[in-house]
């Protein structure tokens, strides 16, 4: 949500960040509610798996309709949230957001290749979110790299899940450990299909209209690459927690990678 008012270069405009802030607040109490009721649904399949069954719902410490009721407090407190912080837009954007999720997790999931596409086209959706609600317009450079990159970290996902678990006929899941092979290709190549975009952004005259000097931004062209090749690396080992975003949270070589990314940048400057 805050990646356009940073890459915008709104550092100074008060009311981006106070919208910005508001849409992130709403975007993670409706969020929040969609998770719990995905793992209301996934409760049976999260049960036999090793990770997931320490959740709530599935390890049994909260009950399925506690659960769903926290689940309406916060898709309704979030969509009162956007409305009152950035107004009606924000609410339909998140009503359309939540409306696909709900499909997700009740039905889309369960479709080969279309479960990966839309799980990468609601992490997209967060970005082009921030864009809309802070009036800061998304570039088709950072649309496309988004969608690839989102597009590797849900393939990762899917490929973590396979690999963690033997393949259970009565899984939702639409992959077998036949797949794992596919979808290691299928993340591998978007990543570096990520990595290409931002290397073409760099050397574009789109790139030069907005930064007073793209030779900084060269930097972190290998720096995202390093971080995507280590995210699949640490797949393949089983070391990659089950959701690679949550990984990166809790990762000091992420962190890492991301303060020398934001040096890049900062070094680049604005036009």
């Amino acid at each position: 949500v805050y990646l356009p008012v940073i890459l915008g270069h709104a550092y100074a405009d008060s009311g981006v960040w106070i919208a910005a802030t508001g849409g992130f607040i709403a975007l993670s109490l409706v969020a929040s509610a969609l998770y719990v009721l995905n793992d209301a649904v996934d409760v049976a399949d999260d049960r036999t798996h090793p990770v997931k069954k320490h959740r709530p719902l599935a390890a049994g410490t909260v009950t399925i309709p506690t659960g769903l009721t926290v689940a309406a407090i916060s898709g309704a407190a979030g969509a009162a949230v956007g409305w009152l912080a950035v107004g009606w837009q924000a609410t339909a954007l998140l009503g359309g957001y939540g409306a696909t999720t709900a499909a997700y997790s009740l039905r889309l999931k369960a479709v080969p290749l279309l479960d990966i596409f839309i799980l990468a086209g609601l992490y997209v959706f967060r970005v082009v979110f921030g864009g809309i609600i802070t009036g800061i317009g998304i570039s088709n450079w950072l649309l496309a790299m988004s969608l690839f990159l989102f597009l590797s970290l849900a393939a990762a996902k899917r490929h973590v899940e396979m690999k963690s678990r033997a393949a259970d006929p009565s899984s939702r899941r639409p992959y077998t450990a036949a797949d794992v092979p596919f979808l290691q290709t299928l993340g591998l190549g978007s990543g570096l299909v990520a990595s290409a975009l931002t290397a073409l952004y760099v050397s574009d005259t789109a790139a030069r209209e907005v930064y007073a000097s793209t030779t900084p931004l060269w930097a972190g062209v290998p720096l995202l690459l390093f971080w995507i090749c280590r995210v699949w690396l640490l797949t393949e080992r089983g070391q990659m927690n089950t959701d690679p975003l949550v990984f990166a949270y809790r990762d000091p070589v992420s962190y890492a990678i991301a303060v020398l990314l934001a040096g890049c940048f900062l070094l680049a400057g604005p036009l």
